[in-house]
């Protein structure tokens, strides 16, 4: 890996009341994996057995590794991503009587790009049906089939090229007003446009859920292709109205107190720092080659490559045409899905007020309420081919069961043409699970978004901040400051299939994943202090001691920071599934457990290593 920084800055004084800030900045990240193979030049290839220890002992994009069962060569992994960061920042402040305004503007640039060679060199595996008798394939041998080159299995894959970039531009403003003596304010407006990522070439591809799927049947739900068949080149959309005003003042009471307060609206840019493996289904197909037993001819041998099937692997060549071929060749897949909102930039409201108390000349108090809401967040929440819960209580266990199975049970049966259900497009495979059927996009095994984004989080922070601070008088300084807060929080299930949360509880109904945070620490108290020793050269202990004593004994300090913060809640989840996710889900109380009639913690554990390590800490039986 490599990483280059590069930084400029400029202050320029144009006139005693004008100053001009220049700063430009440059970042690069090069990361390549390369494969552990030896290259041979075509000429030798013939000369090699690729076996250890003859000629030469790894075969071109191989790594030497044997696998039972089956002869399975294969390191082929190369990627080479580069991740380029410009930004540019220009800023005049201008003075002029009790105004200080400054002014400016901020450009960012970001560049990732990926390419993913991992399987272009081909993949080829052998088993005994290479060389088996005929009827009986368990006679043959994967060694003599990997040494003859008759393969029983291959495929090639074509090469991902992919460069995602997102621009960023921001506006500003700010004036520091001194009314008076006593009252100064910060007037301010921010103006940004944070672009979401675009790939230079269009070879990015996304879900769409309402788009018709010519190959489920027009039911709603299909790939769709940047700059094809209408769909557009950048599939986020840009929020254009994030203007982030911000006003605060400072007011001194009278000579032992000053007042603070503040609000701010800010945007977070959207979190598009690569991806670039996600997003380019479509774009560099796999082409798998099957070969067949000695019994029916030997139709594909090692040496002669991949070329003999070269017309089935150019219609997999990008860029891709055919978005109606590509979204059938996803059906019974897992599509990935930009949500285009989640573009939108989340926005937070911050404001605070300050009280400041001089106590003595060295000591004073401070004391601070403030609050945070976070709207729009980036939480990845949504499950979007979740089954709707009111099956839940139609169908029951029969949800498990696939159709094949329901369809030849009379009870069965009757149950689901009393419900009117019918398969949910022609050639809907009966093996599938009713679950399965039911789903908003059946065509699909799941829809994912976890790197794409959702911003439909939200969360509240209220905090009371209390500080003491003793200023160096006497050979002591101390710090003591305490927090109570508490954050809310419906954002904590960031990955809708996997998180140490747990998924969405309920995608039709948001709200019951509103809860405190699991990062929620309520109380926060921490004491720093330094104590300088009276002991030594001028001081009140030994003030006259010998210079080679003073400096064994002399000018020592004590300082130290004690830090307590409570804990976070716990985080409890069950082994799940009926979100529809296929991953656990955070556990649900059983009747008695919030009154007491049902213990939370196991009454059959106790504090004793014996015990501790060997019982569960919580009673099972309290939750669903």
């Amino acid at each position: 890996m490599l990483t280059e920084y590069y930084r400029l800055n400029h202050d320029y004084t144009i006139t005693p009341t004008l100053l001009n800030h220049l700063a430009i900045g440059y970042n690069h990240r090069h990361i390549i994996e390369a494969p552990g193979y030896v290259s041979l030049a075509p000429a030798d290839w013939a000369k090699a057995t690729y076996i250890p220890g003859t000629v030469t002992p790894l075969a071109p994009g191989t790594s030497s590794t044997y696998s039972a069962g089956g002869v399975t060569w294969g390191n082929s992994v190369f990627t080479d991503s580069r991740q380029r960061t410009t930004n540019f920042k220009e800023q005049v402040a201008w003075l002029k009587g009790r105004h200080t305004v400054k002014f400016g503007l901020d450009y960012l640039r970001g560049i990732y790009r990926r390419l993913d060679y991992n399987g272009a060199y081909g993949s080829v595996s052998f088993s005994a049906a290479g060389t088996g008798l005929s009827g009986n394939a368990n006679t043959g041998s994967d060694w003599a089939s990997f040494l003859l080159g008759v393969a029983s299995g291959g495929s090639f894959r074509y090469p991902d090229d992919t460069a995602f970039y997102w621009p960023y531009y921001g506006w500003y403003i700010q004036d520091d007003f001194k009314v008076s003596k006593k009252l100064t304010l910060n007037i301010g407006l921010r103006y940004e446009i944070p672009v979401p990522k675009e790939e230079r070439h269009h070879h990015n591809s996304n879900f769409c859920p309402t788009c018709p799927n010519a190959a489920a049947g027009g039911l709603p739900g299909a790939m769709v292709y940047a700059g094809v068949g209408g769909a557009p080149e950048r599939f986020g959309l840009t929020r254009m109205n994030a203007l982030g005003p911000r006003l605060g003042l400072a007011y001194q009471l009278d000579s032992k107190t000053v007042i603070r307060a503040g609000g701010s609206i800010y945007y977070q840019p959207s979190r598009e720092d690569g991806n670039a493996d996600n997003g380019i289904q479509g774009f560099g197909g796999t082409f798998g080659a099957i070969g067949n037993a000695l019994s029916n001819g030997i139709s594909y041998q090692v040496k002669d490559g991949f070329t003999s099937f070269a017309p089935q692997i150019a219609a997999l060549r990008p860029p891709i045409s055919d978005p109606a071929t590509l979204s059938a060749n996803l059906i019974n897949q897992t599509p990935f899905y930009y949500n285009p909102t989640a573009g939108r930039a989340p926005y937070f409201g911050d404001w605070n007020f300050t009280i400041e108390r001089t106590l003595t000349t060295s000591s004073m108090f401070r004391a601070s309420y403030h609050a945070t809401i976070g709207n729009k967040l980036l939480s990845r929440q949504q499950s979007q081919n979740q089954l709707d819960p009111r099956y839940w209580g139609i169908y029951g266990d029969l949800l498990n069961q696939s159709v094949a199975t329901l369809l030849n049970s009379p009870s069965s049966t009757a149950i689901l043409n009393a419900n009117g259900f019918k398969l949910p497009f022609p050639g809907f495979s009966t093996a599938l699970t009713l679950d399965r059927a039911l789903r908003p996009f059946p065509q699909y095994s799941g829809v994912d978004s976890n790197a794409g984004g959702q911003n439909d989080g939200h969360m509240t922070f209220h905090s009371l901040e209390t500080s003491f601070e003793h200023r160096f008088n006497k050979g002591l300084y101390m710090l003591v400051s305490y927090t109570f807060c508490k954050l809310i929080s419906g954002s904590n299930a960031e990955d809708a299939n996997r998180t140490s949360d747990g998924a969405v509880q309920n995608q039709y109904n948001r709200r019951l994943d509103k809860a405190v945070a699991s990062q929620d620490t309520p109380h926060n108290l921490r004491v720093s202090y330094v104590y300088e020793l009276p002991i030594g050269k001028g001081k009140q202990l030994l003030g006259n001691m010998h210079p080679v004593l003073n400096a064994v004994i002399g000018n020592w300090k004590i300082s130290a920071i004690h830090t307590y913060v409570s804990g976070t809640p716990f985080v409890i989840s069950c082994n799940q599934n009926f979100y529809g996710a296929g991953s656990a889900a955070r556990c649900s109380f059983a009747p008695g457990a919030t009154t007491g009639a049902i213990p939370l913690i196991n009454p059959a554990w106790s504090s004793d290593k014996s015990v501790a390590f060997a019982v569960p800490y919580l009673n099972p039986a309290a939750f669903v």
